[in-house]
């Protein structure tokens, strides 16, 4: 995530004066996607290792969070989602 907020953080040193050199500007963020893509397609070929009670944390945040979003049949009649 660091690599693909190479610009920003570029454009915000340049707002706080630092001295960028601007020939080598395009070179600096374009080596940084490439490498930002080579991480992201290295950490898609691994398998993620987790032990069971890591495992059931994760399903546990992701069902809360489609729990929370989720609108019931009685609630969508009651809020008019249903005429």
């Amino acid at each position: 995530m660091d690599l693909l907020k190479t610009p920003k953080n570029l454009y915000y040193r340049w707002t706080k004066g630092y001295d960028i050199d601007i020939d080598n500007l395009e070179d600096i963020i374009d080596e940084a996607i490439f490498t930002a893509e080579a991480v992201k397609l290295t950490y898609q070929k691994q398998k993620m290792e987790l032990s069971w009670n890591e495992y059931k944390k994760i399903i546990e945040m992701f069902l809360r969070k489609i729990f929370d979003s989720c609108i019931t049949i009685d609630e969508m009649y009651s809020e008019g989602y249903g005429r």
